[in-house]
């Protein structure tokens, strides 16, 4: 008489096979509900579509924290990517479906710089309007559209709640660096220097301990938001040189918890005023002093 068990263990690998094989979702999905979440190690191979999680928003090679798409389906090359005046534009891009280039910092948490639509397939001349800039270099990157159609959604801090997440080919994210020409005044390292520590808000002001420049400069305070330098809240000019204890006045009210970002602006147009739309961060000509590529600031957290 056969042994039960004999019987029963290849009805259970067939019967686990079907079920893994039905999980998984052929090579050109068009159904967001085809992406779901697995394991890194599941996702690895990169032939499929699903949901991988990893740990860097930024998208470490070998960890997973988007999407899964085949080599087939999806490509961004360097050659691609070229920044205008206008913004960034890609001029070929291949999509599994529907979704988005978005440009992102490429300092952590990644924030998002701007965004723009692309559909499945193969896209030409897409081009990414910059609303805000943090350093000299920025990231493009794929991402899909699976929440409220044409609605950007995605939280560069919660990568894995996040709908539109980023695209992954082989365990690395669909993405290239891209300089940003036009942003920010370039000085060698050190010559342009702000030392500033966290404190307690006294008098509506902020005090940068030290500041070192060798031409005049605007001393710029924003709030950080979303990662990134948001509102402004307070601004003073200063000659150059060598210079302590320089208080800033605030023009709205902050709160312990919150984290200012200072920036050192170059004074290159007329004589005390403000000449940079941080909305177009390409327009005016008091730009920020950026050094090996990074923009010369300080964070502030407040007491």
């Amino acid at each position: 008489m056969p042994n039960r068990l004999t019987l029963t263990m290849p009805v259970l690998a067939l019967a686990m096979i079907v079920a893994f094989t039905a999980g998984c979702s052929d090579d050109s999905p068009q159904d967001t509900k085809s992406y779901r979440t697995v394991t890194a190690a599941n996702s690895a191979g990169g032939d499929g579509m699903g949901g991988g999680m990893g740990s860097s928003g930024g998208g470490d090679v070998g960890m997973v924290n988007g999407v899964v798409a085949a080599s087939k389906n999806a490509g961004l090359k360097s050659e691609d990517v070229r920044c205008t005046s206008a913004g960034i534009v890609v001029d070929r891009v291949l999509a599994p479906v529907d979704g988005w280039l978005v440009a992102r910092s490429i300092n952590p948490p990644f924030s998002v710089l701007g965004s723009a639509p692309v559909a499945r397939g193969d896209n030409a001349e897409t081009l990414i309007r910059l609303t805000t800039a943090d350093a000299a270099d920025a990231l493009v990157c794929l991402h899909i559209d699976r929440g409220a159609y044409g609605v950007f959604e995605f939280d560069p801090e919660r990568p894995r709640q996040s709908q539109d997440a980023a695209v992954y080919v082989n365990s690395a994210p669909v993405q290239v660096p891209v300089r940003v020409a036009g942003f920010g005044e370039n000085v060698v390292a050190n010559s342009v220097l702000v030392l500033a520590e966290d404190q307690k808000i006294s008098n509506r002001a902020v005090v940068i301990d030290y500041l070192i420049t060798p031409k005049p400069v605007w001393v710029r305070v924003n709030l950080l938001e979303e990662g990134l330098p948001g509102k402004q809240v307070g601004l003073v000019s200063r000659p150059p040189g060598e210079q302590q204890s320089i208080v800033v006045p605030l023009n709205q009210a902050v709160a312990p918890g919150d984290v200012l970002v200072v920036t050192i602006h170059a004074d290159q147009g007329l004589p005390g005023v403000f000449e940079f739309d941080s909305l177009n961060p390409f327009a005016g000509v008091d730009q920020p002093y950026v050094a090996a590529g990074v923009l010369v600031s300080r964070r502030i957290t407040l007491k």
